[in-house]
C-alpha cells in the first residue's frame, strides 16, 4: 500500500500564497506521515484483555506470597555477600510489579476499587518484605556490611558536605 506524495499545483507567482514545497519538505511531511501510522496504538490495543490480565496479576494470595518472601530472601543474600546480579534476579522474580501496574491502571481508568485492591496488596507485599528481610539479617551469620548495602543506606559523602544540604539558610 503505497502512498502518493503530495503536490502542490497551485501556479507559481502572482495566485500562490505560499512558495512552492521542496522535495525536503515532502519527505519531511511523508516521513511524518509514516511515523504517525507506524507508532498509533488504538487499532492493536485490546482493552478488555489488558484489564484482566493486570487485574489478574494483583491477586496476592498463595504461591505470589512464596515467591515474594523468597525473591526477598535472594535480594537480601545478594545484598550481603555484594552481588549485583544476585539483587537483580531476585528483582526479576518478584510479584511486585502487579500491584504497581494495577495502581497506575486504575488511576488511568479511574478504577477506585482496582485502586484500593492494588494500594492494599502492595502494602501487604511490603510488610512482607520488610519482615522477611528483617527475619534474614537477624538470622544471617554474615555481619560485615558489604558496599551494595552501604550503597543503600547512607547517603553520599559529596551530600553531606555541601552546608546549603544540611541546614536551611540563616534569615
Amino acid at each position: 500500500m503505497s502512498e502518493e506524495p503530495i503536490i502542490n499545483n497551485a501556479p507559481e507567482g502572482k495566485g500562490s500564497s505560499r512558495p512552492p514545497k521542496s522535495k525536503w519538505t515532502q519527505w519531511a511531511r511523508n516521513l511524518l506521515a509514516w511515523l504517525k501510522k507506524t507508532v498509533r496504538i488504538h487499532e492493536d490495543t485490546d482493552y478488555e484483555s489488558t484489564v484482566s490480565s493486570i487485574g489478574s496479576a494483583l491477586v496476592f494470595k498463595g504461591v505470589n506470597v512464596w515467591i515474594l518472601f523468597f525473591a526477598i530472601i535472594v535480594a537480601s543474600v545478594g545484598l550481603n555477600v555484594n552481588s549485583t546480579a544476585v539483587i537483580i534476579g531476585a528483582m526479576l522474580i518478584s510479584p511486585l510489579m502487579g500491584p504497581i501496574m494495577g495502581i497506575g491502571l486504575s488511576i488511568g481508568i479511574t478504577d477506585k476499587e482496582m485502586l484500593r485492591t492494588s494500594l492494599r496488596n502492595l502494602l501487604v507485599m511490603v510488610m512482607i518484605s520488610l519482615v522477611a528481610s528483617t527475619a534474614y539479617f537477624f538470622l544471617s551469620p554474615l555481619g560485615d556490611a558489604q558496599s551494595e548495602l552501604l550503597a543503600r543506606t547512607r547517603p553520599p559523602s559529596s551530600m553531606c558536605s555541601s552546608p546549603s544540604l544540611v541546614a536551611p539558610p540563616a534569615l
